[in-house]
């Protein structure tokens, strides 16, 4: 409820600002706007509608940056593993036996 609160008032200091756009950029890990705990879920929903409230109220709009980037699963692009290695370990194979010969045009040995 920290982040949000703390983005709603952000976003009230905003107020004043007539006719120009208005933006409001969060660069962080995590925007949590629902809670999987049960006691916090009336807290969050609660941060939540007033955050939305006073965005709409003010028309900011936020955008949302994850400082950790994108996160994809998979090996560096740094590493030594192929493509096609890569592919095989990631992909299930299809029933008509045409996986190999996808990998195979699109990543030659």
């Amino acid at each position: 409820m920290c982040v949000l609160d703390t983005v709603k008032d952000i976003a009230q200091s905003l107020r004043s600002v007539q006719k120009r756009s208005k933006s409001v950029l969060f660069i962080g890990t995590e925007l949590t706007t629902e809670s999987p705990i049960g006691e916090c879920n009336a807290l969050v929903r609660d941060a939540r509608r007033r955050l939305f409230q006073v965005l709409d109220t003010v028309h900011v709009t936020v955008h949302v940056f994850d400082a950790a980037g994108l996160e994809t699963g998979t090996f560096a692009a740094s590493s030594n593993v192929r493509a096609r290695d890569l592919l095989k370990a990631t992909l299930r194979q299809p029933a008509t036996g045409s996986f190999d010969k996808a990998i195979s045009a699109c990543c030659p040995m």
